[in-house]
């Protein structure tokens, strides 16, 4: 599978350097956040345990499982597998199977390439100053005091880091579903070409191969339902 093992080099290759500058931004952004606002970063150390619940554990280990799944098929699996597109061409059953995911396949690829979404850094950190301002400021205590307690900064920046914490949840949901699928498809078309070097070579026979093909359209099918589910519906809202 050499063509497959150079696609899957070119796609990584070309994804880390439209990237790059938003990893170092990345990067430098998380640097800096101790040193800039060290008092809201105590109060998302509180919060911590938000991200440690089970709609937040499920879908971070079903992605890494198939990430996982997929590199040992690669590796241990595929590799044996070495067929040349001229060779498929000449089977028509593979390539009425083959054809329509490697189309999805590289859709999915190009999709993830060309839309990658950049943070708002400066909003963000409006936001973090404000917060760190609140926790810190002298006129915060003033207000609180003069409101009688009816306004409290510090549970004004805990709610509101709550919801933010919620927002990046659910974010972080979508993508790792989207991740899983991404790589489902992947794994449907490595099977494939295993599954068609198999049928070419005459080592299973043309029910064996539709077997396997229906088993991996009920993969298909559950990991794009998967996909598909509103993270709002796996997330419950925060309390405040």
């Amino acid at each position: 599978m050499t063509t497959y093992e150079r696609y899957l080099f070119l796609t990584f290759l070309l994804s880390f350097l439209i990237r790059f500058r938003q990893y170092q931004s990345n990067v430098q952004f998380a640097w800096q956040f101790p040193q800039q606002w060290p008092s809201v970063l105590e109060v998302i150390k509180e919060h911590r345990s938000i991200f440690l619940r089970w709609t937040t554990i499920l879908p971070v280990a079903i992605t890494l499982g198939i990430l996982l799944a997929h590199t040992i098929c690669y590796r241990l699996v595929w590799s044996e597998a070495k067929v040349s597109p001229s060779d498929l061409s000449d089977d028509t059953v593979v390539l009425v199977f083959l054809l329509p995911v490697s189309l999805w396949m590289i859709f999915l690829d190009l999709k993830t390439l060309f839309t990658a979404s950049q943070l708002d850094f400066a909003e963000i950190e409006k936001n973090l100053t404000k917060g760190e301002f609140a926790l810190n400021s002298r006129a915060m205590t003033a207000v609180r005091f003069a409101s009688l307690g009816l306004f409290n900064p510090r549970k004004y920046v805990e709610n509101r880091v709550a919801d933010s914490l919620h927002g990046v949840r659910l974010a972080l949901i979508a993508q790792l579903r989207r991740w899983s699928f991404h790589t489902a498809v992947r794994i449907t078309f490595g099977f494939l070409l295993w599954f068609g070097y198999a049928r070419i070579t005459n080592t299973i026979s043309q029910i064996t191969f539709l077997g396997y093909v229906g088993a991996l359209a009920v993969w298909l099918v559950a990991a794009t339902w998967w996909s598909r589910r509103k993270a709002e519906e796996l997330v419950e809202a925060p309390q405040t």
